[in-house]
Parts: C-alpha cells; structure tokens; sequence
C-alpha cells in the first residue's frame, strides 16, 4: 500500500505540473523521465539484496 500511495502521489503531482506548464511538452518529458526513475528504484532487483 505504501508503495501503491507513493505512485499515486507522484502521478497526481506531475499532471497537476503539466497542466500548469507554459510548455507542457517539455514538461512532460521531463516529468516521464522522473517517473519512471521513480518506478525503477521500486522495482525489486535480485542483483541488489544482499545474500
């Protein structure tokens, strides 16, 4: 659930920065890139536990 509540959050924030961008375009790919950082770090890499 926190997970679930992060992404909400971060999806609710960056339409709410697109729609009030003066050049949505550009703010959208900067926003995509973000999240989807965002969304890697969360997934669960078995390379990165430790043994």
């Amino acid at each position: 659930e926190t997970a679930a509540g992060l992404i909400n959050g971060a999806s609710s924030q960056a339409a709410q920065r697109i729609a009030n961008s003066n050049d949505p375009e550009a703010t959208s790919r900067k926003v995509v890139a973000a999240f989807k950082q965002l969304l890697e770090g969360l997934l669960d890499k078995p390379e990165a536990r430790p043994n």
